[in-house]
């Protein structure tokens, strides 16, 4: 099963809602390792509504990440104009807790995975504050704390620590809105959200040192999936 926050405009209003996938029709290119990822080998089958999330503040949540720590969590925060809060939700779209991120100034978060910590001392929550609409950030960063083991509700807490990492890119300012982390948390990456027929994605290797700045490097360019995108 796979759970996803989807966005959609009704009479002016952004309504926010969780959908679920199971395994569906068979397919062809099914990895033989598929299945230790917890892929289903045969695709999955259409969505199905879930349900609002219960947490006021998401009207307009900006990704979300399966937990490891808290198995059954969802992780997800809200967009630009938020508070530096992340929110752990259950499969049904229900509250289970708000992790709140002392110190921290939440510019445009943009986007969650769930990887190891940067000191392998267990599973994060790692969150990509690098949205920039209008090029002119100098303060792009990702953040990471530590999971709150726990899939029952826990109300809310702050996180006993957070790291900060700085990041710049090579070539000037982008509008980064979605990021991935290697399981072990060896390296992150962030992708270009740009209108064009290709777009670049842009490596953090570790280490990953605690309020040290870094450029990212270019690892590579994927082609746009060409979609025709509802902007409002």
């Amino acid at each position: 099963m796979r759970f996803w926050l989807v966005g959609q405009v009704v009479h002016g209003w952004a309504i926010l809602v969780m959908v679920a996938a199971g395994c569906g029709t068979p397919r062809s290119d099914f990895a033989a390792d598929g299945a230790a990822r917890g892929e289903c080998a045969t695709g999955y089958g259409p969505p199905t509504p879930v349900g609002p999330p219960t947490a006021p503040a998401l009207i307009e949540a900006s990704g979300s990440a399966a937990g490891r720590a808290a198995p059954g969590a969802l992780w997800t925060h809200a967009d630009s104009g938020g508070a530096a809060d992340v929110y752990a939700l259950d499969v049904h779209a229900v509250l289970l807790g708000v992790v709140a991120l002392p110190g921290v100034t939440a510019v445009d978060f943009e986007d969650v995975a769930v990887a190891a910590c940067p000191d392998a001392s267990g599973s994060c929550v790692w969150i990509a504050d690098t949205g920039n609409n209008d090029r002119n950030r100098t303060d792009q960063a990702l953040y990471a704390f530590a999971e709150p083991a726990t899939s029952a509700a826990f109300g809310r807490i702050d996180a006993p620590r957070v790291w900060r990492f700085p990041v710049s890119f090579p070539g000037g300012a982008v509008d980064s809105e979605a990021l991935a982390v290697v399981p072990d948390g060896s390296a992150a990456y962030l992708f270009d959200k740009i209108d064009g027929a290709s777009a670049r994605y842009f490596v953090y290797r570790a280490p990953f040192v605690d309020g040290q700045a870094k450029t990212l490097d270019l690892a590579d360019t994927m082609p746009s999936p060409g979609l025709a995108i509802q902007r409002g």
